[in-house]
C-alpha cells in the first residue's frame, strides 16, 4: 500500500523543535535537532541509523542547538544535508551552524543543499510520496527582513496531499500565502504556539486558509518567552484544529506546573528518550505510522484527552468547546 511504514515522530526537546521521519527501509530524515542537550542525541547513540537527510528549516539555537553532537558523532551515517542561508554569512550563528556543517562535506560525507523552494529531499514515485520544499524562494530568502521571515517550509506529500507542514518560524500570513488550501493534518507550530500575526484578526482566516486537523507545539514547561500563546492556541482550535503542546506551561495549570505533575509518561513506552532537562509533559512525544491510506496516532491520544480535562485552565480546550458548539449549532 501506498506510504506505507513510514513513521514520523515528534519529538519533546523542550523549548525547540525537532522531527524525525522513519523512512520504510529503516532510513531516518532529521528536521531540525532541537536545542543542545537534545534526547534525539543519546537515541541515537543507542539505536545506530543510517541518516538519509539533515534538514534545518531555520539556524537559531533551538533548532539546531544539537547539530555539532549530531555531526561531531554521527557524520558518517549522514547522505545529505540541507540548510537556509538565512542571515549574512559573518553572523557569528549562522558562521558556527554552517562551519558544523561543513566538516561533514569536506571530509566527503555529504553535500550541503540550500533549502529553496524546488529542493526535494527525499521521494518515493513507487509509493507516490515527497518531502519537498515550498518556501523560502531565492528572491523571498534575500528579501526577508528577519531570519524567520525566511524560515523554510517542508511539506510531506502522500498521493498528492499534503499531510504534515513543518514551517520553521514563519508567520501565520507567509504560511497562508504559500500553503493555503493544503489542509495538512499536521502543522507544527509554527514558532512554539507564538507565530508573528497571531493576534491580528487576520490570523482567524491565515488559519482557516491552512485548514490543518491538528497543531503539534513543540514547547518547554519553563521558557521566558512566555509560549505558547493562549490566544493562538485558542484560534486553532476554534477553526477546528486539534492542539497537542509537547510540554505543559503555566498557562493550563499552575499548580501543576509547581509542583512539577506530568499530564503524561509516554517516552520511554515509545522506546524514545525524554528531555535532559525534563519539564512537565504534556502530550510529551507524538508519533504516528502512515497505514497505507491514513497516519494512525501512537494510542494515547484518548488519555491525552482525559487527563488535561482535568487541568484548571486547559487552553486549547477552551477554543474546542467553542468549535464544538458551533458545529452542533449548525448542524
Amino acid at each position: 500500500m501506498p506510504g506505507q511504514n513510514i513513521q514520523v515522530t515528534f519529538w519533546d526537546v523542550g523549548q525547540g523543535d525537532c522531527s524525525t521521519i522513519t523512512l520504510p527501509d529503516g532510513r531516518l530524515i532529521i528536521i531540525d535537532t532541537g536545542p543542545r542537550g537534545s534526547p534525539l542525541i543519546d537515541w541515537l547513540n543507542d539505536h545506530p541509523k543510517t541518516i538519509h537527510a539533515v534538514v534545518l528549516t531555520h539556524n537559531d539555537a533551538d533548532h539546531v542547538g544539537a547539530l555539532p553532537a549530531l555531526v561531531g558523532q554521527f557524520m558518517n551515517r549522514i547522505q545529505s544535508f540541507f540548510m537556509l542561508v538565512d542571515r549574512p554569512a559573518n553572523n557569528s550563528v549562522f558562521n558556527k551552524t554552517f562551519r558544523c556543517a561543513l566538516e561533514g562535506e569536506q571530509k566527503g560525507f555529504y553535500k550541503i543543499t540550500r533549502l529553496e523552494i524546488g529542493a526535494i529531499v527525499w521521494q518515493d514515485p513507487a509509493l507516490n510520496v515527497e518531502l519537498v520544499t515550498i518556501a523560502p524562494s531565492m528572491s523571498g530568502n534575500l528579501l526577508a527582513t528577519s531570519p524567520n521571515s525566511a524560515s523554510g517550509i517542508l511539506a510531506l506529500r502522500i498521493n498528492g496531499q499534503t499531510q504534515i507542514l513543518w514551517p520553521g518560524d514563519s508567520s501565520l500570513a507567509r504560511i497562508a500565502g504559500t500553503c493555503a488550501g493544503t489542509r495538512p493534518y499536521v502543522m507544527v507550530g509554527p514558532h512554539h504556539g507564538a507565530p508573528e500575526g497571531y493576534k491580528k484578526a487576520a490570523a482567524v482566516p491565515a488559519i482557516q486558509a491552512i485548514n490543518p486537523s491538528n497543531a503539534f507545539i513543540s514547547v518547554a514547561t519553563k521558557n521566558k518567552y512566555a509560549h505558547p500563546r493562549p490566544k493562538y492556541l485558542q484560534r486553532l482550535e476554534r477553526v477546528g484544529c486539534h492542539v497537542l503542546c509537547s510540554e505543559l506551561t503555566g498557562f493550563c495549570d499552575r499548580a501543576a506546573f509547581l509542583n512539577n505533575q506530568p499530564i503524561m509518561a509516554n517516552h520511554l513506552v515509545l522506546g524514545l528518550r525524554p528531555p535532559r532537562k525534563m519539564g512537565v509533559t504534556c502530550r510529551g512525544i507524538w508519533q504516528l505510522t502512515w497505514n497505507g491510506q491514513k497516519f494512525l496516532s501512537d494510542g494515547f491520544d484518548d488519555e491525552h484527552l482525559s487527563r488535561i480535562k482535568k487541568l484548571r485552565r486547559p487552553q486549547c480546550l477552551k477554543g474546542r468547546a467553542y468549535f464544538i458548539a458551533q458545529t452542533i449549532q449548525a448542524s
